[in-house]
């Protein structure tokens, strides 16, 4: 394992990762490509690279959500680390990205005492359940334009890709509404001169624009995890 991008592994000390290297492995993920799905067992953390990674819940009746957005600044599969065995969402990657993986049973066997990168990780489970909580309310109480402003943000956070490669189905599944929903809000959107879409990409186009017209759970999402990146 070479020095990675990732912002809980790049916390460790040089014999810390030395100690793990053993353990990790570097693959890549395609563009839609499925992590793991409700009922999965959980054998794998994932530590993306770049790109982002999407948690989704989804329905008897078909309909899903996104609840979760993962990008370098985490980890995937999170519950396994207290103890859960199987997921609860479907894990899948928004686009081309590179992830270290480690098995959940040497990961846990490794974590000896009083652990820098447990501790991170503690840190990181609490802001993700924040986090969880504000997205929640989001999906309930806003308009599906500041969703849509508010996902893209948080897609540009962690990914730094423009323009992003996706589809208003795929927006539809993360925003978690009708196909014709999204695709009015982002009529609008580029209409403002915010975003610019054609053929399967979105481009940003005025991110200070997108940032007014977002409700305020971007902006209390983003000090939350401001203040992870300042304990690491």
């Amino acid at each position: 394992m070479t020095e990675s991008s990732n912002r809980l592994i790049a916390s460790l000390q040089d014999d810390a990762l030395q100690h793990w290297k053993p353990y990790f492995e570097r693959i890549a993920l395609s563009q839609r490509e499925e992590l793991f799905e409700p009922d999965d067992p959980l054998e794998y953390l994932w530590f993306p690279e770049n790109g982002v990674c999407s948690l989704v819940v989804e329905s008897s009746s078909g309909g899903s959500v996104e609840v979760a957005i993962t990008g370098r600044e985490g980890v995937i599969g999170l519950p396994a680390i207290f103890g859960a065995k199987h997921a609860a969402t479907r894990a899948v990657a928004q686009m081309s990205m590179s992830v270290l993986r480690i098995r959940v049973d040497d990961f846990m066997q490794n974590l000896h005492g009083d652990h820098p990168l447990l501790h991170q990780l503690e840190r990181y489970a609490a802001v993700t359940l924040s986090c969880l909580a504000q997205i929640a309310g989001c999906n309930r109480l806003h308009r599906t334009e500041q969703r849509l402003c508010r996902w893209l943000l948080m897609v540009r956070d962690r990914a730094g890709e423009n323009p992003l490669p996706i589809t208003h189905d795929f927006l539809s599944l993360m925003v978690g509404t009708r196909r014709s929903s999204v695709t009015e809000a982002a009529q609008r959107l580029q209409q403002r001169g915010l975003i610019r879409y054609e053929r399967g990409t979105m481009a940003y186009t005025d991110i200070a624009g997108l940032e007014q017209a977002a409700c305020e759970c971007y902006g209390i999402i983003r000090r939350l995890y401001a203040v992870l990146e300042h304990s690491c």
